[in-house]
């Protein structure tokens, strides 16, 4: 296997990290670090097949573990996800679920048990705008759309269709 060397490059007038780092040099150590992280479970999993597999089972138990001794532990993994993904609180989120009746803000199904309604939110609005967050809905509505690419004429064109 050949070794890929990379070219040297300016970063002249690029954005850098931290680190000194910009684009180009951190997407060729991650894809370094990728590879030899293939590699290492590709080899594993030929050579320790039953080790392989405790590995992953002894993952899934300490996480059922943590879930069952701290019942707030996955409120704040959600609080956390809500917060840098849509930059709201878990109280803004319930208050949109309470101000949308606990279902979805398309069609009138509720949440099931182990479930949470998606953040709807806009894709041309940045964090924080008035109007990123459209509402909550359930999964079947936000792949729906998602899968229109929040085009209404796409919605146009199904409606006409279904009504022959």
């Amino acid at each position: 296997m050949s070794k890929q060397i990379s070219v040297p490059h300016s970063h002249e007038g690029k954005v850098l990290d931290t680190r000194g780092r910009c684009d180009l040099c951190r997407h060729e150590r991650y894809m370094r670090q990728r590879k030899t992280q293939f590699a290492r479970n590709k080899l594993n999993k030929i050579l320790k097949p039953e080790a392989y597999g405790r590995q992953l089972e002894s993952g899934r138990l300490r996480w059922r573990e943590v879930y069952s001794k701290d019942p707030l532990f996955k409120l704040n993994v959600t609080s956390k996800a809500l917060q840098k993904n849509y930059g709201i609180t878990l109280d803004q989120y319930t208050s949109i679920l309470i101000a949308q009746e606990n279902h979805c803000a398309i069609c009138p199904r509720k949440p099931l048990k182990k479930r949470r309604l998606a953040v709807d939110h806009s894709h041309s609005l940045k964090k924080g705008d008035e109007g990123f967050i459209r509402g909550l809905l359930c999964t079947r509505c936000n792949t729906v759309l998602g899968l229109l690419r929040d085009n209404p004429q796409f919605l146009d064109n199904m409606e006409e269709y279904l009504r022959g």
